[in-house]
């Protein structure tokens, strides 16, 4: 994600998955490289994602101010 104001750049699947799935992330190659992060919605200041890789159940949430 690329901050428009400031060209700052967030990786998303940095700042959401724990370690183990950064490592996937990055070492994985079936079905092809990648966190496979799906948007779901926004909701306020707050970018909701799922990973389909894991499929946890789990809401990853990135705030738009910084926090």
């Amino acid at each position: 994600m690329i901050d428009r104001k400031t060209g700052a750049k967030t990786l998303l699947y940095k700042a959401l998955l724990d370690v183990e799935q950064q490592k996937y992330a990055e070492t994985n190659d079936l079905p092809f490289f990648g966190d496979n992060l799906k948007f779901l919605k926004r909701e306020g200041d707050a970018l909701l994602f799922n990973n389909e890789y894991a499929k946890d159940g789990k809401v990853y949430k990135l705030m738009l101010d910084g926090s």
